[in-house]
Formats: C-alpha cells, sequence, structure tokens
C-alpha cells in the first residue's frame, strides 16, 4: 500500500482541534475541559485491514486514553467494497467502529476510497454507495457533535489496471471530482464541509495543478519530511499523514496531526487565507476565535477564524489562538510566524537530512512561496559545504558542478501558490562531510532558511 489508504487500510490522525490553514488547537467540547496543546494533535483511522487474527477487536477506549482525539475509518470502496465494521454486523461479529469511536469520545470521519477507473461506477454513484454505509441504522449520526465532515480519499491507483490517474485525462479527473463532491453534499447534507484527502505529486498530475477545490479542507498524505509539499490550490492543509506506527497494540496505523505550526509571509504584502477550524467547528458547533502574539497588520475573525491582513514588520512571532465553545470551555495553540523583510527574497527553503550512513544519504528540500504570485516554474541552487555529490533525485532534476547543485522542477510541481510549497529529494554519497547547505536561490533571488 507505500504507506497510503488502499481498500484495507487508511490515514489516521489524533486531534482535539482542527485547523485548517494553520495549527492544531485542542477541541472543545462540552463533556470534558478542553486540554493546551502546543504540539500538533495526533490521531489514528482503521479498516478491516486492522481487524486482525491476533486482535479482532480494536480497544477504542484504550486508543482514546493513549492520547488520540479522532479517527477516520473506512465507509466504502467505489461501488463494490462495504467495509464491514464501518457499520457493523452483530450477526457476523462486525464490530461497528465508527459508533464505538464515538462512544469512546473520538471525532469519527468517514472515508471514501475513490476508484474512477473505468466499471467502478461513476463519480455519483460511487458517493451514493458512500452516503448509504454512512447513513446505515447502525452508523452514528452524521449530524452527530462528534462526526466530522466526510472524507473524499483521492490518491494514486493501487491496482495494475491503468496508471496512477485511474486512466482519466487531467480534464476528466477534474470532473470527476467535483461531480462527487456535488453529489456527496446531496447525499449528506449538512453545513459539514468535505474533506479531500491526497497527496501533492498525485494531485498536481492527475488534475493538472487544479486549484478549484481549495475551499474543500486537506488531509494531506506525506511521509518522511518535516514540512510537506502541499498540492494546488492550498495555502495549508487541515490534517497531515506523515507516518505510520503503533497505537494502543495496533502496529501499522496511518498517523496523522492537525495543521502546520509554522507560518511564513513577507513585509508589505497580503497574506494567502489561513482560516482557523477545531474539531467542534468541523462537526457544525459554534466556536469563537481569538489571537495574542500576531505580525502587525494581521487580525482574526473570531466567528469564523480567518486570519487576514497584511504584515507590516518583519520579525518571527509567537502567536496564540484560542477557542471558545458556547458552554465557555476553550483551548489554545501556540505557534510561529515568520515575516522576511519587504523587497527581498520571496520563498523559504527547508533543507534535512533524512537519513544517513557511512558514505551515504539522503535529503530533502521543502521551497515555500513566500510571495504574492504564483511562480509557474523554479531553478533552485545551491552548494554543499561537504564534498557530497549527487546520485539520483525525485521530484526535480538535479544536475551538479563541483559542490554547486542545481534542481530545476518536474513537469507536475513547477507552480507554487503564493504561501504554498513543494518538497525534491534526492540520494548521495560523501566521504569527509555531509554538512547541511545553509544558503539557497529560487529564479536567482535569496531565499530564507
Amino acid at each position: 500500500m507505500t504507506g497510503l489508504r488502499g481498500r484495507a487500510s487508511i490515514a489516521g490522525g489524533a486531534l482535539i482541534i482542527a485547523a485548517l490553514g494553520g495549527f492544531a488547537l485542542p477541541a472543545v467540547t462540552t463533556t470534558a475541559p478542553a486540554l493546551a496543546a502546543t504540539t500538533p494533535a495526533q490521531g489514528v483511522d482503521v479498516s478491516s485491514f486492522q481487524h486482525t487474527t491476533a486482535m479482532p477487536t480494536i480497544d477504542w477506549p484504550g486508543i482514546a486514553s493513549s492520547g488520540v482525539s479522532f479517527t477516520g475509518v473506512k465507509a466504502s470502496e467505489g461501488n463494490y467494497y462495504t467495509n464491514p465494521y464501518y457499520a457493523g454486523n452483530v450477526a457476523k461479529n462486525y464490530e461497528a467502529d465508527a459508533q464505538q469511536a464515538v462512544n469512546a469520545g473520538l471525532y469519527v470521519t468517514p472515508y471514501i476510497f475513490a476508484n474512477p477507473h473505468a466499471g467502478n461506477g461513476t463519480a455519483a454513484q460511487q458517493a451514493d454507495y458512500g452516503a448509504a454505509v454512512i447513513k446505515a441504522s447502525t452508523s452514528p449520526a452524521y449530524s452527530g457533535s462528534h462526526m466530522l465532515p466526510v472524507t473524499l480519499d483521492i490518491e494514486p491507483n493501487p491496482y495494475a489496471n491503468s496508471n496512477q490517474c485511474y486512466g482519466l485525462t487531467q480534464s476528466a479527473m477534474q470532473t470527476w471530482i467535483s461531480q462527487f463532491m456535488t453529489e456527496i453534499k446531496k447525499d449528506l447534507p449538512t453545513s459539514k464541509v468535505p474533506i479531500i484527502y491526497t497527496t501533492a505529486d498525485w494531485w498536481n498530475a492527475c488534475t493538472g495543478n487544479d486549484t478549484a477545490f481549495s475551499t474543500y479542507p486537506l488531509w494531506l498524505a506525506s511521509y518522511g519530511v518535516t514540512n510537506p509539499a502541499l498540492p494546488a490550490g492550498w495555502n495549508n492543509y487541515a490534517i497531515w499523514q506523515y507516518g505510520q506506527g503503533t497505537v494502543d497494540g495496533i502496529s501499522g496505523v496511518d498517523q496523522d496531526e492537525l495543521g502546520p505550526v509554522l507560518q511564513v509571509a513577507q513585509a508589505g504584502t497580503a497574506i494567502g487565507t489561513v482560516r482557523l477550524r477545531t474539531l467542534s467547528s468541523l462537526a457544525g458547533q459554534a466556536v469563537t476565535y481569538s489571537a495574542a502574539g500576531l505580525p502587525p497588520g494581521l487580525s482574526i475573525s473570531s466567528s469564523s477564524g480567518l486570519i487576514s491582513g497584511t504584515p507590516i514588520t518583519a520579525g518571527t512571532y509567537s502567536v496564540t489562538v484560542t477557542a471558545t465553545d458556547t458552554t465557555g470551555a476553550s483551548g489554545s495553540a501556540v505557534f510561529s510566524w515568520m515575516v522576511s523583510p519587504a523587497g527581498g527574497g520571496t520563498c523559504q527553503v527547508v533543507y534535512s537530512t533524512t537519513s544517513q550512513w557511512p558514505g551515504g544519504f539522503t535529503a530533502n528540500i521543502t521551497i515555500t512561496n513566500t510571495g504574492s504570485s504564483a511562480l509557474s516554474s523554479w531553478t533552485l541552487k545551491f552548494t554543499f559545504p561537504g564534498d557530497q555529490h549527487i546520485t539520483n533525485a525525485w521530484n526535480g532534476t538535479a544536475s551538479q558542478s563541483g559542490e554547486n547543485v542545481t534542481i530545476i522542477n518536474a513537469s507536475y510541481n513547477g507552480t507554487i501558490a503564493p504561501g504554498g510549497s513543494t518538497s525534491v529529494g534526492f540520494q548521495g554519497t560523501w566521504t569527509s562531510s555531509d554538512a547541511a547547505p545553509t544558503a539557497f536561490t529560487l529564479n536567482g533571488g535569496n531565499c530564507t532558511t
């Protein structure tokens, strides 16, 4: 499954407050006091794959007590597969995972694994099929306060019947996703806005960098990086699936966290959309927001959690955002907001060595567009301070002269929206030093690090 959600498994991530476009906050509930979360909230997601012979039952109270606050539960795939553990079946000894997770106090997002390949039903039929599972009599009411929006899981084709884009052209894929989202909102008519789960590479390659879906919360899958690249159109992710692990005895569970903990901007340039949402607000409950320490020139809407404005002073700011529900229960999150000087570089680069061994290494570079205009292509340059030599690269074409490196975007990740980012990686060799580079240029301009 290469770490992504296939028929048998889905990604998960615990959260207490979800931050769309920003940061993780603790969930505000009426059943228990909210706990402050200065680190991103965590979670898991499950499917029938987690019900094994050795562990046929998921201990939902145990998962909740381990610190998990939300879970994704697979509902269906295509128009041919129903996860028997979503709604459960007493006669066949299938647990009702969604209801049991809610009973344990977790927030639940049901997810529908899309299969747009011909013969698996239209987009509308797949939405209808999944909605029927979600609305089953033994499923928790979708309108419930602990039910998060339904998630469309659209990712690389896990089957060998066509290419990663399920045999569809970019325009056909755009239409398919649009038809699915339109139908699922008809099937599940609430104020909850459906979530899109995907990867940046797949989205940009299979939709042609389509930006039309950026109003939907993004659940981003990206492993082995510290600052994941975003698909075209989104300035922020709501949930980040960052890896797999073991939670309360369940191994191989996808792990997630809420919202990025770092924002970047440039003085004198209006920021892109940054919107905070708690789990409670995603589930349709009223929440008010306040913030302290925002860069001068920025403000937050108390009703929507939307941060907007134009920062006027460069610097690094420690921001505290507080969310409060109608009972007065509240929770806060702290994150950094970096503002670069006006007229300076319009990019930020984060270099990380992801693996190292005697004579070899792998590294990842995340490029963030901190300017006000989209990039349509990019060329990254830097110099190794050691004696490294790149042997192969991905998500970009790398060339090297001495210790001077040039990386040019791939065909699918040249566009970077304002506030958006992309990542490149490479493997290389070294003899005496694998020191990380500290200075980078993008399209000739200096970047912050």
